[in-house]
């Protein structure tokens, strides 16, 4: 017996509306970079500065990195952990190679070229 595959005459899905979505944050629009930068520069303490640029490389929350202690981090993985994210739960994520090339100090210079 042949099964009948065809898609019914109207798609149960058309009845499901969906509400407008705003997002709760935003980031960090690439117009405003060079805005950012600028302060990030004068910021004296490098221990702040490496903290904001953490943020911005990762997309951590401010909390979530402030939260992070040195077990968070495994080098030897390249990973990095975030314990009890927004939700709850903890999130494991890489450390990107921008984030790998200012921990190892390359990109701590002024010539940075924006890394």
């Amino acid at each position: 017996m042949k099964r009948d595959i065809s898609p019914p005459a109207r798609l149960p899905t058309l009845a499901v509306e969906i509400s407008k979505y705003e997002p709760s944050q935003v980031a960090l629009d690439f117009r405003d970079y060079p805005a950012w930068r600028e302060a990030w520069r004068k910021i004296a303490s490098p221990v702040e500065r490496g903290y904001h640029l953490f943020c911005l490389l990762s997309g951590a929350r401010p909390g979530e990195a402030a939260r992070m202690i040195v077990n968070d981090v495994d080098l030897e993985k390249r990973m990095f952990k975030i314990t009890k994210a927004k939700g709850g739960k903890d999130i494991n994520l890489p450390i990107s190679p921008q984030i790998a090339y200012h921990r190892d100090g390359e990109g701590s210079g002024e010539g940075s070229g924006g890394h």
